[in-house]
């Protein structure tokens, strides 16, 4: 996994490994490490969240306008059946964006990320609905995850398409994970 801290930015690629289960394409065992992995650099990521104080949003209009046209392409090529879930989970997760959007404004305050006791991992709290459903729109490999720095103290999280699935896709690397 690989993480990028620059200035107000901190992006998190998602490997399938770290990806929900209902977020990964086929090819690795069922299981998910539910944490993102901080490659040695606890101490920086501490820092750049104001140690781990402060708070923290989702904005899943964002998220909703960045992988919406991801999820369709995939569903035009009919390559859902490289991922586990077939993207049920995501197509009902896009329909539960919508009820947030309507009833939030687009942006949902979570509970901060915390490092793990061993500085390995940065861990989100998988009890609140709204977290659960943005983990599965991540899905592995082809979704990254940025967190902006707004200000001393504010944060927010979108998810993004990566450009990683048009280009497996192009070079015919995804048609070995199909049924």
């Amino acid at each position: 996994m690989s993480i990028i801290i620059d200035n107000d930015n901190f992006v998190i690629h998602v490997p399938n490994s770290e990806a929900s289960i209902k977020a990964q394409h086929v090819g690795i065992k069922d299981r998910s490490v539910g944490q993102y992995y901080l490659s040695e650099k606890a101490m920086l990521v501490n820092s750049f969240f104001n140690n781990m104080s402060g708070s923290f949003y989702i904005d899943f209009l964002r998220t909703r306008e960045n992988l919406n046209p991801l999820l369709n392409r995939i569903i035009d090529l009919n390559m859902q059946n490289v991922f586990k879930s077939k993207l049920v989970d995501q197509k009902n997760s896009m329909k539960s964006l919508k009820w947030i959007l309507d009833s939030e404004n687009g942006f949902h305050k979570i509970d901060f990320p915390v490092i793990t006791a061993s500085s390995k991992y940065l861990k989100f709290n998988t009890v609140d609905e709204y977290y659960l459903v943005f983990r599965d729109m991540c899905l592995g490999d082809f979704v990254d995850i940025k967190i902006v720095r707004l200000s001393k103290d504010c944060f927010v999280m979108y998810a993004y398409d990566n450009g990683k699935f048009d280009i497996m896709y192009e070079n015919g690397e995804l048609e070995k994970w199909l049924d």
